[in-house]
């Protein structure tokens, strides 16, 4: 309910992202803490789990299992466990002293430098990148188009990702159902499971209309120039980041 509360206020979005630090203060509305405290928690699981098979799958013996985690990322792994385990999710780790500050000390708090956007693509896109953190995780929503009238041929923005061997470009928009979110490994965690480890990489990925068009300067402050800038997607994103386990 709380990232499905979270697409419905990007749906009503009149700029790019949400939040948008050059406008200002930051509000937070309830929705939009919880569909952050939804995806915070969708995050720190799916890392965890990747996390624990790194360090303590017997099928990889040739690894350097021991020394994948720093221990910073041990602990905060720990604290948010035993939260979820406490209290059923990570709702006590997030927007305790003000309501529109995820964390209280983002240097030392459990991922503290995790960040979260609320997209609404009529507006902005995004052009070829991979991103920095440890994972990414995005639910989106693209709208229901029924008949031409409507749109139903109208170029839209989709959230593209570059195949491993760079030959193409698959769009995940058209395998997501409303229930499901997609996960990319990002740079950091790229840095922690890559080639010593499980084999994880960083995904290459973009939005826009078409995935190899070329770069587009200004683009969280115009819509893809092959859109009319109607019936594009809106999504939810988190990056699960913690500085000191950046990558070089």
């Amino acid at each position: 309910a709380g990232i499905q509360d979270g697409l419905d206020e990007a749906s009503r979005l009149s700029s790019f992202r949400f939040p948008d630090f050059e406008a200002g203060n930051v509000q937070y509305s309830q929705a939009s803490r919880n569909c952050f405290r939804s995806l915070f928690d969708v995050a720190t699981s799916t890392f965890s789990a990747i996390a624990t098979q790194a360090t303590t799958d017997d099928s990889l013996p040739t690894r350097k299992k021991a020394a994948i985690l720093p221990q910073s990322l041990q602990k905060s792994m720990e604290i948010v466990e035993e939260c979820k385990l406490r209290h059923g999710n990570s709702e006590k780790l997030l927007f305790q002293s003000d309501s529109d500050t995820p964390f209280s000390s983002p240097s030392s708090d459990p991922f503290g430098q995790t960040f979260f956007n609320l997209f609404h693509y009529n507006h902005g896109m995004l052009n070829a990148h991979k991103d920095r953190g440890l994972l990414t995780v995005i639910a989106s929503r693209v709208p229901c188009v029924r008949n031409h009238d409507e749109g139903e041929n109208t170029p839209r923005s989709a959230l593209w990702m570059e195949r491993p061997d760079k030959t193409a470009w698959e769009d995940l928009d058209q395998k997501l159902d409303n229930d499901q979110v997609i996960v990319f490994i990002g740079e950091a965690g790229e840095a922690l499971f890559g080639h010593e480890n499980l084999g994880l990489f960083a995904c290459r990925h973009t939005v826009r209309v078409n995935p190899t068009g070329e770069y587009v300067s200004h683009s969280h402050f115009r819509p893809d120039p092959g859109t009319e800038s109607k019936f594009n997607r809106f999504s939810a994103a988190m990056i699960l980041h913690q500085d000191d386990v950046s990558a070089s």
